[in-house]
């Protein structure tokens, strides 16, 4: 596992509650590698592939954690921040955090990849 890029989750004591969109990039994320079960259970990611080797799944780099606005299925736009990048065959899945807390999975057409918190995130701020 690498989390160099990424906090260790020490700051954020409670993994999957609300972000402080100022420290972002604080957010504990996972890179370099395909996530595990305890990688899920400490926060630094929200989903986990069974046999990742069989399936071929691998890490797909797009600078963790990241700002992004999650389109949702009925079409409304979510600030978010991704902390786990995956690709296995022809999907890429990503993994990420709301800003009120939680977390969710996605594949990465439904996300608008920013490169830092825009209007959208000043207002679900407010």
């Amino acid at each position: 596992m690498n989390t160099d890029d990424c906090a260790t989750g020490s700051s954020f004591p409670e993994p999957w509650g609300a972000i402080d969109i100022n420290r972002w990039r604080e957010v504990p994320c996972l890179t370099g590698s395909v996530a595990t079960e305890d990688d899920v259970r400490v926060g630094r990611a929200s989903f986990y592939l069974q046999s990742p080797g069989e399936i071929g799944a691998g890490f797909e780099d797009i600078g963790l954690p990241h700002c992004a606005i999650w389109t949702d299925e009925r079409q409304q736009l979510i600030p978010v921040v991704i902390i786990q990048s995956e690709r296995a065959g022809d999907k890429h899945y990503v993994g990420f955090r709301f800003l009120d807390g939680g977390n969710g999975v996605g594949l990465r057409f439904e996300f608008q990849l920013l490169d830092a918190p825009n209007e959208i995130f000043q207002s679900s701020n407010a």
